[in-house]
C-alpha cells in the first residue's frame, strides 16, 4: 500500500497541468493535517475560504460545490447553476442545489462476473432514487411553496431532501449558519438540517456523471455508512436545540425520517416474517398475487431507468469514456439479465442496516477514519 501515491501527491503532480490548461481560474489545493473523514475534510476547507476568496465574494451568493474525484460533471453545469440563483426571478437565492450523479461509467477495478451484473443493476436502481425521490421531492418542494399554503400546512406537506454529495451546492453563508458538514455523513446531514431551516432549494437539469460502484463488499461498506448517518441525523434532530428552534418543521422531518429509517432497518424482518406466515398457512396464492405483483412493480421500474439511463447518458455533455449505457455496445450484459438483477436490489438495500448493526454488535467502530489514498 506504500508504494500507492497518497491524494496529496496526486494532486501535487496534477494540479499544476489543470492550473495551466484554465488559465485564470482560482485553484488551490488544501490538505488537511488532521485525523477525520470527510467532513471534518470539507470543514477545514470552507474555513480557509476567506482567504481564498476574492475580496467582494459575498457569503450570500458564493456556493460551495462538492465533487468526488471521480465525477465527471456536464460541460453546461455552471451555466445551469448561474440560471438557478439568479435573483431576475424575484424570490430569494436558493440556500441549496442539487445536480443529480449518474453512477453510469465502469470504475477501472470492475471485473466481470455475477457481482459485476448486480452492481450494474445497482447503478440502475441508483438512478431510480436519484430521480424518483431525491429529483421528486426538490420539485416537489417548489410546488408547494408556488402554492403558497398555510405556513402550517406547508410544513407539514414538504418532504425532506436527502442530498447527494457528489454535486451539492449550498450557500456560504447558510453553509455557516447549520453547522457546516458533520460527521459520519456530510450530505445526508446536510439536507436534514436545511430540510429542518425551511431552506430553499432547486435541482439542476444536467447530471454530473460518475464511477458505479466496484465490489459489493464498497457498496455494503457505503450503505452502512448511511444507516449509521441515519440514525446520527435522527439524534441531531431530536436533540440539537438549534433544530428545535424550528418547531412544527423540525419535528415533521424527525417523524418522517425516524420512520423511513424504522422501516429500513425493520422491513427485512417484516416482509420474512409476512412471507413465513404466508408459507406456514399455505396460502400459496396471496403469495404468488404478492410476488407477482412486486416483481412486476420493480422491473417496470427497471425498464424505466434503463430508458432514462440511455436518454440521458446521450444528452450528457463531457467526457463520457468508459460509460455504460444499458444495451450500448460497450455493455457486454444485456438488458433482459440487467432487470432481473434488478430484482435482487433490496437485497443490496438492506444490507446497509444488517452490516451496521453487525458491526455495532462486534463493537466495532462504525466510521471509518480518514482516507489518504
Amino acid at each position: 500500500l506504500d508504494a500507492v501515491p497518497t491524494t496529496r501527491e496526486v494532486a501535487r503532480a496534477l494540479l499544476p497541468e489543470v492550473a495551466a490548461e484554465h488559465p485564470g481560474v482560482g485553484l488551490h489545493h488544501l490538505h488537511y493535517p488532521d485525523e477525520g473523514a470527510k467532513s471534518s475534510q470539507l470543514v477545514h476547507a470552507v474555513e480557509r475560504l476567506p482567504e481564498l476568496l476574492p475580496p467582494d465574494a459575498a457569503p450570500s451568493f458564493t456556493y460551495v460545490g462538492l465533487y468526488d474525484a471521480d465525477s465527471q460533471p456536464d460541460l453546461d453545469t455552471l451555466t445551469h447553476l448561474a440560471a438557478a440563483v439568479s435573483p431576475d426571478g424575484g424570490g430569494p437565492a436558493p440556500d441549496l442545489v442539487q445536480q443529480l450523479p449518474l453512477q453510469l461509467r465502469r470504475p477501472h477495478a470492475a471485473r466481470p462476473g455475477g457481482a459485476d451484473v448486480l452492481l450494474r443493476a445497482h447503478a440502475l436502481a441508483d438512478l431510480r432514487r436519484r430521480a424518483g425521490v431525491e429529483a421528486h421531492r426538490l420539485l416537489a418542494r417548489r410546488r408547494i411553496r408556488a402554492a403558497r399554503l398555510p405556513a402550517g400546512v406547508t410544513a407539514v406537506a414538504e418532504p425532506v431532501v436527502y442530498g447527494v454529495g457528489a454535486g451539492l451546492f449550498v450557500r456560504h453563508d447558510t453553509l455557516v449558519s447549520i453547522g457546516m458538514y458533520e460527521e459520519p455523513v456530510d450530505d445526508l446531514l446536510v439536507g436534514y438540517k436545511l430540510s429542518s431551516a425551511g431552506a430553499v432549494m432547486e435541482v439542476l437539469p444536467v447530471f454530473n456523471l460518475v464511477d458505479r460502484y466496484s465490489g459489493t463488499a464498497a457498496l455494503g461498506k457505503a450503505y452502512a455508512l448511511v444507516a449509521h448517518g441515519s440514525l446520527a441525523g435522527c439524534r441531531r434532530l431530536l436533540t440539537d436545540p438549534v433544530l428545535r428552534a424550528f418547531r412544527l418543521r423540525n419535528t415533521v422531518v424527525l417523524v418522517k425520517e425516524g420512520l423511513d429509517t424504522l422501516w429500513w432497518f425493520a422491513g427485512p424482518a417484516v416482509v420474512l416474517a409476512a412471507l413465513g406466515t404466508l408459507v406456514a398457512r399455505g396460502a400459496h396464492g396471496p403469495l404468488l398475487a404478492w410476488a407477482f405483483a412486486a416483481s412486476s412493480y420493480t422491473l417496470l421500474h427497471a425498464w424505466w431507468c434503463v430508458r432514462r439511463a440511455r436518454r440521458w447518458l446521450a444528452a450528457h455533455r463531457g467526457a463520457d469514456a468508459r460509460a455504460e449505457p444499458p444495451g450500448g455496445p460497450a455493455a457486454p450484459v444485456r438488458v433482459p439479465v440487467l432487470l432481473l438483477a434488478f430484482l435482487f436490489q433490496p437485497l443490496l438495500h438492506w444490507a446497509g442496516p444488517v452490516r451496521h448493526l453487525a458491526r455495532v454488535l462486534r463493537g466495532g467502530p462504525p466510521v471509518l477514519g480518514k482516507t489518504e489514498r
